[in-house]
């Protein structure tokens, strides 16, 4: 339930100006409280409490500490609240800010309304999350001119999915008829910078979401990774994966801020 946000800056700072950068996000209620009893708690925040800075030699090391640190639990979340921030001087490049908070603080797109609070464009203006995230909707236009009897075969193929045979077995993800479960051992994978925009462009010409282009992405991976480790083009053309993906309800701005 831990969620780990890694931002890569050129100059992480000091710890006086982290506690300076991050104590607006304090005036989130759930940012604010503990877990007492499965219920949140309002206590009084000790910014210092919450950031610890550390310096490494190099690159390498950073990326080690850093999943070191991701596979390690919160502090004891009944006294003290649940998040993070762990600034990483790096010596041989680039720093690294690892801000890490438990899910109970917020979902997905909370989370990222709140970075809002530190993070701003390049005239220092707070960037507006909650504007941006309407122009990602996508979709196509023409879905709403789907006859009824195409709706109603969908609803009924997404209600059977649960009943279906389980997912095939891929040397991606090799299975015993077990629901998988987490080992406990995360490594981050550092992917290149990709354009926002150059996504949305292949959205908008294939009249599809951004979910989409992304899951086609990380499908195409584990295609790639599979026929490297022996899997034959063919079976691989039958193969079923699935996708847990969570889904936002609509909130209005103000919630968000």
């Amino acid at each position: 339930p831990i969620i780990n946000v890694l931002f890569i800056v050129e100059n992480c700072g000091s710890k006086k100006e982290l506690m300076k950068l991050f104590e607006p996000m304090i005036c989130y209620e759930r940012m604010r409280c503990v877990i007492r009893d499965n219920e949140l708690v309002p206590v009084k925040v000790k910014m210092e409490d919450h950031i610890t800075t550390v310096t490494v030699p190099n690159t390498g090391e950073l990326k080690k500490y850093v999943d070191k640190v991701c596979e390690t639990d919160l502090d004891d979340i009944s006294s003290k609240p649940p998040w993070m921030i762990h600034a990483i001087t790096n010596k041989g490049g680039e720093d690294t800010i690892l801000w890490r908070l438990h899910h109970v603080i917020g979902d997905g797109i909370a989370i990222i309304g709140a970075t809002s609070k530190f993070v701003n464009t390049v005239d220092g203006q707070p960037l507006d999350f909650s504007a941006k995230a309407s122009s990602m909707k996508g979709g196509r236009e023409e879905g709403s001119r789907d006859s009824i009897l195409e709706k109603v075969g969908c609803f009924f193929r997404v209600l059977a999915t649960p009943a279906s045979a389980y997912d095939a077995t891929v040397a991606f993800n090799p299975m015993d008829k077990k629901m998988p479960v987490m080992s406990g051992r995360r490594t981050a994978v550092y992917l290149p910078t990709i354009s926002l925009d150059w996504v949305k462009a292949i959205k908008n010409a294939a009249g599809v979401t951004v979910n989409d282009v992304m899951l086609s992405a990380i499908g195409g991976v584990i295609r790639r990774f599979s026929l490297t480790r022996g899997e034959s083009a063919a079976y691989l053309a039958k193969a079923v994966n699935r996708a847990l993906l969570p889904v936002a309800l609509p909130r209005p701005a103000v919630e968000l801020t």
